[in-house]
């Protein structure tokens, strides 16, 4: 049973003009129906070819259990050795490249991944991050790995249960990943959030 408020960020992700959005409810609320609700929704309207779901490794099961179970949706477990076989697929036949899969973030953050999703740029239709909170870290591969997939990306979809626990400091960073055109300094940004 779908509930109201989980239909509230789908409006708001049609609304903005980047077709970019984070997804900061409590645990429970259902962010992950949010985020397929957007899925569901675009793919009514567009041809989605390329669609990625990045978590943490332990949640992947579950992201693909919940678009299978409530969304009749397969989305496939993209293994290292499945990620690098897109890669030279995409350097081959960039335009013949469709992907619908779950990928963990440990994964996609070590350096090989890294490099490659850099030097390549392949551009997503829609990316939806889990746990997007563990991206906070300036000095992190972690999130090198959100601005590379942000620069990739179409429409963005960042999740997170923890953003008002963060300092002023770590949530720039989550929206500088986001939407870096508008949230590219971070005084201007303190002066904003106080």
């Amino acid at each position: 049973q779908f509930e109201v408020h989980q239909f509230k960020p789908v409006l708001k992700y049609l609304q903005s003009p980047y077709q970019r959005l984070l997804i900061a409810d409590e645990v429970g609320v259902g962010k992950t129906i949010e985020a397929a609700i957007i899925y569901t929704e675009l793919l009514s309207r567009n041809k989605l070819d390329r669609v990625l779901v990045v978590c943490p490794s332990s949640l992947r099961r579950k992201w693909q259990n919940e678009l299978r179970k409530r969304f009749n949706e397969e989305f496939g477990l993209i293994e290292s050795a499945d990620m690098k076989l897109l890669f030279r697929k995409y350097e081959r036949s960039p335009t013949s490249v469709i992907v619908k899969g779950i990928a963990s973030m440990q994964m996609l953050r070590s350096e090989e991944m890294l490099q490659e999703l850099n030097k390549l740029q392949i551009p997503f239709d829609l990316i939806i991050i889990d746990e997007a909170h563990h991206m906070r870290n300036q000095e992190t591969k972690s999130y090198n790995l959100g601005v590379i997939l942000s620069n990739t990306a179409e429409g963005l979809v960042m999740l997170s249960a923890t953003p008002l626990h963060l300092g002023n400091r770590d949530l720039f960073n989550l929206f500088n990943i986001l939407v870096p055109e508008e949230f590219n300094n971070f005084e201007t940004f303190e002066e904003q959030a106080g």
